[in-house]
Protein backbone atom coordinates (compact mmCIF):
# COMPACT_ATOMS: atom_id res chain seq x y z
CA UNK A 1 0.00 0.00 0.00
CA UNK A 2 1.24 3.45 -0.85
CA UNK A 3 2.14 5.52 2.23
CA UNK A 4 -0.38 8.18 3.19
CA UNK A 5 0.95 11.51 4.49
CA UNK A 6 0.52 11.79 8.24
CA UNK A 7 -1.76 14.36 9.79
CA UNK A 8 0.00 15.48 12.95
CA UNK A 9 0.96 18.44 15.11
CA UNK A 10 4.32 19.17 16.76
CA UNK A 11 4.50 21.04 20.05
CA UNK A 12 7.76 22.17 21.63
CA UNK A 13 7.51 21.84 25.41
CA UNK A 14 9.40 23.72 28.11
CA UNK A 15 11.49 20.69 29.11
CA UNK A 16 13.27 20.59 25.72
CA UNK A 17 10.94 17.88 24.53
CA UNK A 18 8.66 17.76 21.49
CA UNK A 19 5.18 16.27 21.48
CA UNK A 20 3.75 14.65 18.36
CA UNK A 21 -0.03 14.35 18.12
CA UNK A 22 -0.72 12.06 15.16
CA UNK A 23 -4.24 11.48 13.81
CA UNK A 24 -4.22 8.10 12.10
CA UNK A 25 -5.78 7.79 8.66
CA UNK A 26 -8.93 5.67 8.82
CA UNK A 27 -7.97 3.53 5.83
CA UNK A 28 -4.53 2.84 7.29
CA UNK A 29 -5.99 1.85 10.64
CA UNK A 30 -8.52 -0.43 8.96
CA UNK A 31 -5.76 -2.13 6.97
CA UNK A 32 -3.76 -2.60 10.18
CA UNK A 33 -6.76 -4.21 11.86
CA UNK A 34 -7.29 -6.57 8.93
CA UNK A 35 -3.63 -7.58 9.10
CA UNK A 36 -3.90 -8.10 12.86
CA UNK A 37 -7.04 -10.17 12.41
CA UNK A 38 -5.28 -12.48 9.96
CA UNK A 39 -2.49 -12.96 12.48
CA UNK A 40 -4.91 -13.71 15.33
CA UNK A 41 -6.97 -16.06 13.12
CA UNK A 42 -3.92 -18.33 12.90
CA UNK A 43 -3.75 -18.61 16.68
CA UNK A 44 -7.37 -19.28 17.72
CA UNK A 45 -9.75 -22.20 17.41
CA UNK A 46 -13.32 -21.33 16.44
CA UNK A 47 -15.77 -24.10 15.68
CA UNK A 48 -16.57 -24.43 11.99
CA UNK A 49 -13.44 -22.62 10.78
CA UNK A 50 -9.93 -23.75 10.06
CA UNK A 51 -7.03 -21.89 11.68
CA UNK A 52 -6.13 -18.88 9.60
CA UNK A 53 -9.48 -18.90 7.79
CA UNK A 54 -11.64 -17.16 10.37
CA UNK A 55 -13.33 -14.03 8.88
CA UNK A 56 -12.83 -10.68 10.57
CA UNK A 57 -16.51 -10.37 11.49
CA UNK A 58 -16.52 -13.80 13.14
CA UNK A 59 -13.50 -12.86 15.27
CA UNK A 60 -15.32 -9.72 16.39
CA UNK A 61 -18.49 -11.65 17.27
CA UNK A 62 -16.38 -14.06 19.35
CA UNK A 63 -14.91 -11.29 21.49
CA UNK A 64 -11.57 -10.77 19.74
CA UNK A 65 -12.11 -7.16 18.64
CA UNK A 66 -10.03 -5.67 21.49
CA UNK A 67 -7.19 -8.10 20.68
CA UNK A 68 -7.34 -7.07 17.04
CA UNK A 69 -7.21 -3.36 17.90
CA UNK A 70 -4.33 -3.82 20.35
CA UNK A 71 -2.37 -5.85 17.81
CA UNK A 72 -2.97 -3.20 15.12
CA UNK A 73 -1.86 -0.42 17.45
CA UNK A 74 1.30 -2.33 18.41
CA UNK A 75 2.14 -2.80 14.72
CA UNK A 76 1.61 0.89 13.94
CA UNK A 77 3.22 2.74 16.85
CA UNK A 78 6.88 2.39 15.82
CA UNK A 79 6.22 2.86 12.10
CA UNK A 80 4.09 5.95 12.65
CA UNK A 81 6.65 7.41 15.07
CA UNK A 82 9.47 7.05 12.54
CA UNK A 83 7.36 8.70 9.84
CA UNK A 84 6.32 11.57 12.14
CA UNK A 85 9.93 12.10 13.23
CA UNK A 86 11.10 12.25 9.61
CA UNK A 87 8.34 14.58 8.47
CA UNK A 88 8.67 16.89 11.50
CA UNK A 89 12.33 17.72 10.93
CA UNK A 90 12.91 17.42 14.68
CA UNK A 91 16.43 16.38 15.77
CA UNK A 92 16.03 13.90 18.64
CA UNK A 93 18.50 13.32 21.46
CA UNK A 94 17.41 9.70 21.80
CA UNK A 95 14.45 7.33 21.45
CA UNK A 96 10.97 8.81 21.82
CA UNK A 97 8.14 7.55 24.03
CA UNK A 98 4.65 6.42 23.09
CA UNK A 99 2.73 8.35 25.74
CA UNK A 100 -0.95 7.91 25.02
CA UNK A 101 -3.63 6.82 22.60
CA UNK A 102 -6.92 8.66 22.28
CA UNK A 103 -10.16 7.33 20.81
CA UNK A 104 -12.79 9.77 19.61
CA UNK A 105 -16.25 8.29 19.11
CA UNK A 106 -16.71 10.39 15.98
CA UNK A 107 -13.29 9.46 14.52
CA UNK A 108 -12.69 6.28 12.54
CA UNK A 109 -9.13 5.94 13.82
CA UNK A 110 -7.30 6.74 17.08
CA UNK A 111 -4.80 9.51 17.77
CA UNK A 112 -1.26 8.62 18.85
CA UNK A 113 0.69 10.91 21.19
CA UNK A 114 4.48 10.70 21.40
CA UNK A 115 7.13 12.66 23.31
CA UNK A 116 10.61 13.13 21.86
CA UNK A 117 13.67 14.33 23.83
CA UNK A 118 15.33 16.98 21.67
CA UNK A 119 18.97 17.25 20.73
CA UNK A 120 20.76 19.51 23.22
CA UNK A 121 21.52 23.08 22.25
CA UNK A 122 24.68 24.93 23.27
CA UNK A 123 25.31 28.67 23.08
CA UNK A 124 28.97 29.14 24.00
CA UNK A 125 30.17 32.30 25.64
CA UNK A 126 33.32 34.03 24.36
CA UNK A 127 35.68 31.28 25.49
CA UNK A 128 38.51 32.70 23.39
CA UNK A 129 38.55 35.78 25.63
CA UNK A 130 39.26 33.76 28.78
CA UNK A 131 42.75 34.23 30.22
CA UNK A 132 44.10 32.57 33.34
CA UNK A 133 47.48 32.49 35.00
CA UNK A 134 49.28 29.17 34.78
CA UNK A 135 52.05 27.93 37.04
CA UNK A 136 53.68 24.61 37.84
CA UNK A 137 55.18 23.96 41.29
CA UNK A 138 58.77 22.79 41.45
CA UNK A 139 59.73 19.40 42.86
CA UNK A 140 61.01 19.89 46.41
CA UNK A 141 63.75 17.92 48.12
CA UNK A 142 61.09 16.51 50.46
CA UNK A 143 59.12 15.15 47.47
CA UNK A 144 62.27 13.58 46.06
CA UNK A 145 63.24 11.95 49.35
CA UNK A 146 59.73 10.56 49.83
CA UNK A 147 59.79 9.08 46.31
CA UNK A 148 63.14 7.44 47.03
CA UNK A 149 61.81 6.11 50.34
CA UNK A 150 58.75 4.66 48.59
CA UNK A 151 61.08 3.04 46.07
CA UNK A 152 63.07 1.46 48.89
CA UNK A 153 59.85 0.13 50.43
CA UNK A 154 58.84 -1.47 47.13
CA UNK A 155 62.17 -3.34 47.08
CA UNK A 156 62.24 -4.14 50.78
CA UNK A 157 62.81 -7.62 52.17
CA UNK A 158 59.72 -8.67 54.15
CA UNK A 159 59.90 -11.59 56.63
CA UNK A 160 57.27 -13.07 58.91
CA UNK A 161 57.86 -12.08 62.53
CA UNK A 162 56.99 -14.07 65.64
CA UNK A 163 57.05 -11.19 68.09
CA UNK A 164 54.91 -8.13 68.68
CA UNK A 165 54.30 -5.47 66.04
CA UNK A 166 56.29 -2.29 66.37
CA UNK A 167 56.91 0.87 64.38
CA UNK A 168 58.44 0.04 61.00
CA UNK A 169 56.83 -3.39 60.78
CA UNK A 170 54.14 -4.47 58.35
CA UNK A 171 50.88 -6.13 59.39
CA UNK A 172 48.10 -8.00 57.66
CA UNK A 173 44.70 -7.52 59.32
CA UNK A 174 41.05 -8.43 59.05
CA UNK A 175 39.22 -5.20 59.90
CA UNK A 176 35.57 -5.01 60.97
CA UNK A 177 34.41 -1.57 62.07
CA UNK A 178 30.96 -0.19 62.82
CA UNK A 179 29.47 3.07 64.09
CA UNK A 180 29.36 2.81 67.87
CA UNK A 181 27.02 5.72 68.65
CA UNK A 182 23.72 7.12 67.47
CA UNK A 183 23.77 9.70 64.68
CA UNK A 184 23.11 13.34 65.57
CA UNK A 185 19.58 14.57 65.00
CA UNK A 186 19.17 16.74 61.92
CA UNK A 187 18.17 20.33 62.58
CA UNK A 188 15.85 22.38 60.40
CA UNK A 189 18.93 24.16 59.05
CA UNK A 190 20.45 20.81 58.10
CA UNK A 191 17.26 19.84 56.29
CA UNK A 192 17.18 23.15 54.44
CA UNK A 193 20.78 22.61 53.31
CA UNK A 194 19.99 19.08 52.10
CA UNK A 195 22.24 17.42 54.70
CA UNK A 196 21.79 13.65 54.71
CA UNK A 197 21.13 11.65 57.84
CA UNK A 198 24.25 9.91 59.11
CA UNK A 199 24.53 6.10 59.38
CA UNK A 200 22.76 4.50 62.35
CA UNK A 201 24.54 2.87 65.27
CA UNK A 202 25.84 -0.54 64.17
CA UNK A 203 26.08 0.42 60.48
CA UNK A 204 29.33 -0.76 58.82
CA UNK A 205 32.19 1.73 58.63
CA UNK A 206 34.93 -0.55 57.26
CA UNK A 207 34.99 -4.23 56.34
CA UNK A 208 38.17 -5.58 54.80
CA UNK A 209 40.04 -8.89 54.93
CA UNK A 210 43.77 -9.10 54.25
CA UNK A 211 44.28 -5.38 54.87
CA UNK A 212 48.05 -4.77 54.62
CA UNK A 213 49.66 -1.66 56.05
CA UNK A 214 53.03 -0.43 57.24
CA UNK A 215 53.20 0.81 60.81
CA UNK A 216 54.18 4.39 60.10
CA UNK A 217 52.69 6.61 62.80
CA UNK A 218 53.09 9.67 60.58
CA UNK A 219 50.93 8.12 57.87
CA UNK A 220 47.95 6.33 59.45
CA UNK A 221 45.94 4.55 56.71
CA UNK A 222 42.57 4.63 58.54
CA UNK A 223 42.47 7.47 61.03
CA UNK A 224 44.72 8.91 63.76
CA UNK A 225 45.22 6.42 66.58
CA UNK A 226 44.54 3.28 64.54
CA UNK A 227 48.16 2.17 64.18
CA UNK A 228 48.90 2.97 67.84
CA UNK A 229 46.37 0.29 68.76
CA UNK A 230 48.15 -2.24 66.53
CA UNK A 231 51.59 -1.74 68.10
CA UNK A 232 52.30 -4.57 70.53
CA UNK A 233 49.92 -7.05 68.90
CA UNK A 234 51.05 -10.48 67.70
CA UNK A 235 49.79 -12.81 64.99
CA UNK A 236 46.35 -14.32 65.81
CA UNK A 237 45.63 -11.60 68.39
CA UNK A 238 42.12 -10.11 68.40
CA UNK A 239 41.80 -6.42 69.25
CA UNK A 240 38.72 -4.36 70.16
CA UNK A 241 38.89 -0.60 70.52
CA UNK A 242 37.04 2.62 69.73
CA UNK A 243 38.26 5.75 67.97
CA UNK A 244 36.62 9.12 67.42
CA UNK A 245 36.42 10.36 63.85
CA UNK A 246 38.73 13.37 63.52
CA UNK A 247 37.78 16.73 62.10
CA UNK A 248 39.38 16.57 58.67
CA UNK A 249 38.35 16.63 55.01
CA UNK A 250 38.35 12.85 54.61
CA UNK A 251 35.55 12.36 57.13
CA UNK A 252 33.94 15.80 57.15
CA UNK A 253 30.38 14.38 57.09
CA UNK A 254 30.83 12.16 60.18
CA UNK A 255 33.23 14.19 62.33
CA UNK A 256 32.97 13.31 66.02
CA UNK A 257 31.31 9.92 65.53
CA UNK A 258 32.66 6.93 67.49
CA UNK A 259 33.84 3.87 65.55
CA UNK A 260 34.15 0.42 67.14
CA UNK A 261 36.94 -1.68 65.63
CA UNK A 262 37.34 -5.45 65.79
CA UNK A 263 40.75 -6.48 64.45
CA UNK A 264 42.18 -9.93 63.77
CA UNK A 265 45.97 -9.85 63.31
CA UNK A 266 46.84 -12.38 60.59
CA UNK A 267 50.57 -11.71 60.28
CA UNK A 268 53.29 -9.44 61.57
CA UNK A 269 56.31 -8.91 59.32
CA UNK A 270 59.63 -7.14 59.59
CA UNK A 271 60.55 -4.79 56.76
CA UNK A 272 64.23 -4.47 55.88
CA UNK A 273 64.87 -1.56 53.57
CA UNK A 274 67.81 -1.73 51.12
CA UNK A 275 70.66 0.71 51.49
CA UNK A 276 70.26 3.81 49.35
CA UNK A 277 73.48 3.59 47.32
CA UNK A 278 74.76 3.15 43.77
CA UNK A 279 74.27 -0.62 43.92
CA UNK A 280 70.59 -0.15 44.77
CA UNK A 281 70.19 2.50 42.06
CA UNK A 282 71.71 0.23 39.41
CA UNK A 283 69.54 -2.69 40.47
CA UNK A 284 66.21 -0.82 40.30
CA UNK A 285 67.08 0.93 37.00
CA UNK A 286 68.50 -2.09 35.16
CA UNK A 287 65.43 -2.40 32.89
CA UNK A 288 65.27 1.30 32.06
CA UNK A 289 66.15 1.95 28.37
CA UNK A 290 68.65 4.58 29.53
CA UNK A 291 69.85 2.66 32.60
CA UNK A 292 71.35 1.45 34.72
CA UNK A 293 71.88 4.62 36.76
CA UNK A 294 74.10 5.69 39.59
CA UNK A 295 72.35 7.01 42.71
CA UNK A 296 72.85 10.59 41.60
CA UNK A 297 71.50 9.81 38.12
CA UNK A 298 68.54 7.98 39.69
CA UNK A 299 67.77 11.05 41.78
CA UNK A 300 67.70 13.23 38.66
CA UNK A 301 65.56 10.69 36.79
CA UNK A 302 63.05 10.59 39.63
CA UNK A 303 63.07 14.39 39.88
CA UNK A 304 62.27 14.62 36.15
CA UNK A 305 59.43 12.11 36.52
CA UNK A 306 58.01 13.96 39.51
CA UNK A 307 58.20 17.24 37.63
CA UNK A 308 56.27 15.77 34.70
CA UNK A 309 53.63 14.50 37.12
CA UNK A 310 53.33 17.96 38.68
CA UNK A 311 52.98 19.49 35.23
CA UNK A 312 50.32 16.96 34.29
CA UNK A 313 48.32 17.65 37.47
CA UNK A 314 48.75 21.39 36.98
CA UNK A 315 47.41 21.10 33.44
CA UNK A 316 44.43 19.04 34.64
CA UNK A 317 43.60 21.54 37.36
CA UNK A 318 44.08 24.43 34.95
CA UNK A 319 41.84 22.78 32.33
CA UNK A 320 39.11 22.19 34.90
CA UNK A 321 39.23 25.79 36.06
CA UNK A 322 39.00 27.00 32.46
CA UNK A 323 36.12 24.62 31.71
CA UNK A 324 34.30 25.84 34.83
CA UNK A 325 34.51 29.40 33.48
CA UNK A 326 33.47 28.36 29.97
CA UNK A 327 30.42 26.59 31.40
CA UNK A 328 29.57 29.60 33.57
CA UNK A 329 29.44 31.98 30.57
CA UNK A 330 27.56 29.58 28.28
CA UNK A 331 23.93 28.52 27.91
CA UNK A 332 22.78 24.91 27.70
CA UNK A 333 19.42 23.37 26.95
CA UNK A 334 18.99 19.62 27.17
CA UNK A 335 16.21 17.10 27.90
CA UNK A 336 15.65 15.24 31.15
CA UNK A 337 16.42 11.99 29.32
CA UNK A 338 20.02 13.15 28.94
CA UNK A 339 20.31 13.72 32.69
CA UNK A 340 18.90 10.25 33.32
CA UNK A 341 21.46 8.70 30.96
CA UNK A 342 24.38 10.44 32.66
CA UNK A 343 23.09 9.44 36.11
CA UNK A 344 22.80 5.85 34.85
CA UNK A 345 26.47 5.96 33.87
CA UNK A 346 27.53 7.35 37.26
CA UNK A 347 25.53 4.70 39.13
CA UNK A 348 27.05 1.96 36.96
CA UNK A 349 30.55 3.27 37.72
CA UNK A 350 29.73 3.24 41.44
CA UNK A 351 28.40 -0.31 41.15
CA UNK A 352 31.61 -1.47 39.45
CA UNK A 353 33.78 0.13 42.15
CA UNK A 354 31.67 -1.48 44.87
CA UNK A 355 32.00 -4.89 43.21
CA UNK A 356 35.76 -4.59 43.45
CA UNK A 357 35.32 -4.20 47.22
CA UNK A 358 32.95 -7.17 47.43
CA UNK A 359 29.88 -5.01 48.07
CA UNK A 360 26.69 -4.95 46.04
CA UNK A 361 24.83 -1.76 45.23
CA UNK A 362 21.92 -2.99 47.35
CA UNK A 363 24.23 -3.51 50.34
CA UNK A 364 25.72 -0.04 49.84
CA UNK A 365 22.25 1.52 49.82
CA UNK A 366 21.36 -0.34 53.01
CA UNK A 367 24.56 0.84 54.68
CA UNK A 368 23.91 4.43 53.64
CA UNK A 369 20.19 4.10 54.43
CA UNK A 370 19.29 5.45 51.02
CA UNK A 371 16.83 4.47 48.34
CA UNK A 372 17.87 4.17 44.72
CA UNK A 373 15.93 7.36 44.02
CA UNK A 374 17.86 9.23 46.72
CA UNK A 375 21.17 7.97 45.31
CA UNK A 376 20.19 9.19 41.86
CA UNK A 377 19.23 12.55 43.34
CA UNK A 378 22.70 12.75 44.95
CA UNK A 379 24.28 12.21 41.53
CA UNK A 380 22.11 14.71 39.69
CA UNK A 381 24.39 17.70 40.25
CA UNK A 382 27.44 15.76 39.04
CA UNK A 383 25.49 14.55 35.99
CA UNK A 384 24.48 18.08 35.03
CA UNK A 385 28.04 19.35 35.46
CA UNK A 386 29.31 16.55 33.22
CA UNK A 387 26.58 17.23 30.64
CA UNK A 388 27.48 20.90 30.40
CA UNK A 389 31.20 20.18 30.14
CA UNK A 390 30.55 17.50 27.56
CA UNK A 391 28.37 19.78 25.45
CA UNK A 392 30.85 22.65 25.75
CA UNK A 393 33.73 20.41 24.67
CA UNK A 394 31.76 19.17 21.67
CA UNK A 395 30.90 22.68 20.56
CA UNK A 396 34.49 23.92 20.97
CA UNK A 397 35.66 20.94 18.94
CA UNK A 398 33.33 21.97 16.12
CA UNK A 399 34.28 25.64 16.26
CA UNK A 400 38.02 25.02 16.48
CA UNK A 401 38.04 22.30 13.77
CA UNK A 402 40.36 20.17 15.88
CA UNK A 403 41.18 16.93 14.06
CA UNK A 404 43.62 14.02 14.09
CA UNK A 405 45.34 13.12 10.81
CA UNK A 406 45.96 9.47 9.98
CA UNK A 407 49.72 9.92 10.22
CA UNK A 408 49.35 10.86 13.91
CA UNK A 409 47.52 7.60 14.52
CA UNK A 410 50.26 5.71 12.68
CA UNK A 411 52.90 7.42 14.81
CA UNK A 412 51.04 6.53 17.99
CA UNK A 413 50.84 2.88 16.94
CA UNK A 414 54.58 2.92 16.16
CA UNK A 415 55.27 4.24 19.65
CA UNK A 416 53.04 1.59 21.23
CA UNK A 417 54.56 -1.42 19.44
CA UNK A 418 58.24 -0.48 19.55
CA UNK A 419 58.50 -1.64 23.17
CA UNK A 420 57.77 -5.21 22.04
CA UNK A 421 61.07 -5.46 20.17
CA UNK A 422 61.22 -8.38 17.76
CA UNK A 423 57.49 -9.01 18.20
CA UNK A 424 56.60 -5.43 17.23
CA UNK A 425 55.19 -6.30 13.80
CA UNK A 426 53.09 -9.11 15.23
CA UNK A 427 51.70 -6.80 17.90
CA UNK A 428 51.05 -4.14 15.25
CA UNK A 429 48.39 -6.39 13.72
CA UNK A 430 46.48 -6.16 16.99
CA UNK A 431 46.66 -2.38 17.22
CA UNK A 432 46.27 -1.55 13.53
CA UNK A 433 42.59 -2.47 13.22
CA UNK A 434 39.62 -0.17 12.51
CA UNK A 435 38.34 -0.45 16.06
CA UNK A 436 41.73 0.18 17.70
CA UNK A 437 42.47 3.05 15.33
CA UNK A 438 39.14 4.59 16.29
CA UNK A 439 40.03 4.31 19.99
CA UNK A 440 43.45 5.83 19.38
CA UNK A 441 41.87 8.62 17.34
CA UNK A 442 39.50 9.43 20.20
CA UNK A 443 42.36 9.57 22.73
CA UNK A 444 44.49 11.77 20.49
CA UNK A 445 41.54 13.98 19.63
CA UNK A 446 40.70 14.45 23.28
CA UNK A 447 44.30 15.43 24.07
CA UNK A 448 44.43 17.80 21.10
CA UNK A 449 41.19 19.46 22.22
CA UNK A 450 42.39 19.84 25.80
CA UNK A 451 45.71 21.27 24.59
CA UNK A 452 43.85 23.77 22.41
CA UNK A 453 41.64 24.97 25.28
CA UNK A 454 44.66 25.33 27.58
CA UNK A 455 46.63 27.20 24.91
CA UNK A 456 43.74 29.62 24.35
CA UNK A 457 43.42 30.38 28.06
CA UNK A 458 47.19 30.91 28.35
CA UNK A 459 47.01 33.43 25.52
CA UNK A 460 49.28 31.43 23.23
CA UNK A 461 49.23 31.88 19.48
CA UNK A 462 46.68 29.46 18.05
CA UNK A 463 46.97 28.09 14.50
CA UNK A 464 44.09 28.94 12.21
CA UNK A 465 41.38 26.23 12.00
CA UNK A 466 41.70 23.84 9.07
CA UNK A 467 38.99 25.24 6.86
CA UNK A 468 39.35 22.37 4.40
CA UNK A 469 38.05 19.86 6.94
CA UNK A 470 34.46 18.91 6.12
CA UNK A 471 31.68 19.52 8.61
CA UNK A 472 30.86 15.80 8.48
CA UNK A 473 34.38 14.88 9.59
CA UNK A 474 34.27 17.37 12.44
CA UNK A 475 30.84 16.17 13.51
CA UNK A 476 31.95 12.54 13.57
CA UNK A 477 34.98 13.41 15.67
CA UNK A 478 32.87 15.43 18.12
CA UNK A 479 32.03 12.23 19.96
CA UNK A 480 35.04 13.01 22.12
CA UNK A 481 32.83 15.55 23.87
CA UNK A 482 31.04 12.69 25.60
CA UNK A 483 34.17 12.00 27.64
CA UNK A 484 34.66 13.80 30.93
CA UNK A 485 37.34 16.33 31.66
CA UNK A 486 40.14 14.81 33.75
CA UNK A 487 39.08 15.71 37.26
CA UNK A 488 35.91 14.02 38.49
CA UNK A 489 33.27 16.26 39.97
CA UNK A 490 33.04 15.62 43.68
CA UNK A 491 29.52 14.85 44.87
CA UNK A 492 27.91 14.03 48.12
CA UNK A 493 27.32 10.51 46.85
CA UNK A 494 30.99 9.92 46.05
CA UNK A 495 32.01 11.37 49.42
CA UNK A 496 29.71 8.93 51.16
CA UNK A 497 31.09 6.07 49.09
CA UNK A 498 34.59 6.86 50.34
CA UNK A 499 33.35 6.79 53.94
Amino acid sequence: MKDIALKFQTEHLDNHTARFTVELDAERFENAKQKAARKIAKQVNIRGFRKGKVPYSVLVRNGFESYIINEAIEDLTQVVYREALEQSGVEPYGPGNFDDIQFDEEAAAPTFIYSVPLKPVVKLGDYRAIRKEFSVPEVTDEMLEKALEDLRKRHAVVDVKEGAAEAGDQVELDVHATFADDPPQLTEADADEGTDKQPEKGAPFMHEHGFVCDIDLDDDPVMPGFLEQIIGAKAEDELDFELTVPDDDQYSDITGRKIAFNIIVNQVKTVTLPELDDDFAQRVSADDPDGPFSLEQLREKIRETLQKELESRANEEYLNNVMDEIVSISEFTYPEAMVDDFIDDLVKELEERLKQQGISLEQFLNIMQKTNEELRADYREAAEVNIKRSLALGEILLQEHVSVPEEDIDAQIDEMVVQFGEQAETIRQIFDTPRMRSNIRQNLLQKALYDRIIAIAKGEEIPAPKAEQSQEDVQSEAEVSLQETPAETETEASDQEQE
